[in-house]
């Protein structure tokens, strides 16, 4: 008698891997509107931004931000991180995306896009099928230069201090916090041969006795940045490695040798980053992607006389 196979998983499944994300954190504040009829615009701020959880917030959303403020407090300039895999465009995805009301409508990298069919000219094939996504050419287009589509980059890091449970998510359409991130892993991954993920090290604490600490912190740091014939400063993000300036070769060949084979794992595609302003209008890290209208004159670092900001330098 022959016996009944036994299947214990479907490969296609199986295959999945997806770590939860546990939040979202912003890089700047909601205001509201300058004038009546107005709209409400977001504000840049010099350090990350955790929203209070909404009334109809989860148990773990709850404990979630409640931990968070607990580490770093209401206005923290940096955080504690770990790379959750070791591909960039994995932790750190970049696109121009067009969103509407009812979600994504066009997705590009700047050479082609992936659009749907209902953003198409009357009497095209493809507008005949407007749930279906069609490859466009070129991109940009004249809806990136009037604001519509924004170019994003969606960071994904876990917060060990805060949970190991999960990812957040910081988006930011800056053109130079994408570049800063980019350069920086670069940088980080030929220094450290490829492995930069779950990175963390071993040192002596102020009390004598050891801890572990990440390798590498994100940060808001000033940057004079020129934009329309003046001169502004902004607070980008930067990857750091964490006491960079105490080490030596020996120590950076140490934690290289220390770091373990790459890991494959995956991670949730990243939400939609309109959380303030309708109309694909996210909290920008710099004020230069926001049309005038909904940039405020009196931005943090907008004034080049302020006392300059004191650096934490023993972090790197």
């Amino acid at each position: 008698m022959s016996k009944m196979a036994d299947f214990t998983s479907i490969p296609e499944l199986d295959m999945v891997r997806r770590m939860p994300r546990l939040g979202k954190i912003g890089l700047g504040v909601k205001m509201p509107p300058k004038r009546e009829g107005g709209r409400e615009y977001p504000k840049e701020v010099d350090y990350f931004v955790l929203d209070p959880p909404s009334d109809d917030a989860t148990r773990l959303q709850t404990m979630m931000f409640e931990k968070f403020r607990s580490v770093y407090g209401p206005k923290p300039k940096h955080l504690d991180i770990l790379f959750p895999a070791e591909d960039r465009t994995a932790f750190f995805p970049q696109a121009y995306k067009l969103y509407a009301q009812s979600g994504l409508k066009c997705k590009g990298n700047g050479e082609c896009a992936s659009r749907l069919g209902a953003l198409f000219e009357e009497g095209s094939p493809e507008r005949a099928q407007p749930d279906d996504w069609h490859v466009w050419t070129p991109c940009t287009c004249d809806r990136y230069e009037d604001g519509e589509c924004k170019r994003m980059g969606n960071l994904m890091v876990i917060l060990p201090l805060v949970s190991m449970g999960g990812v957040w998510q910081i988006d930011t359409s800056s053109f130079h916090s994408i570049v800063n991130i980019n350069n920086e892993v670069a940088m980080y991954e030929n220094m450290l041969r490829g492995h930069i993920s779950w990175l963390a090290r071993v040192v002596q604490g102020n009390d004598g006795k050891p801890h572990t600490e990440t390798a590498f912190i994100l940060t808001r740091e000033p940057q004079s940045i020129q934009y329309d014939g003046k001169t502004q400063v902004h607070w980008t993000m930067h990857v750091r490695l964490r006491r960079l300036s105490e080490m030596t070769f020996e120590d950076v060949m140490a934690l290289r040798d220390g770091a373990g084979p790459p890991k494959a794992i995956g991670l949730p595609s990243p939400s939609p980053e309109q959380e303030l302003i309708e109309g694909n209008q996210a909290v920008p890290t710099t004020t230069e992607d926001v049309h005038p209208e909904t940039v405020d004159d009196d931005s943090p670092g907008s004034d080049l006389d302020e006392e300059p900001v004191e650096q934490e330098a023993n972090f790197w």
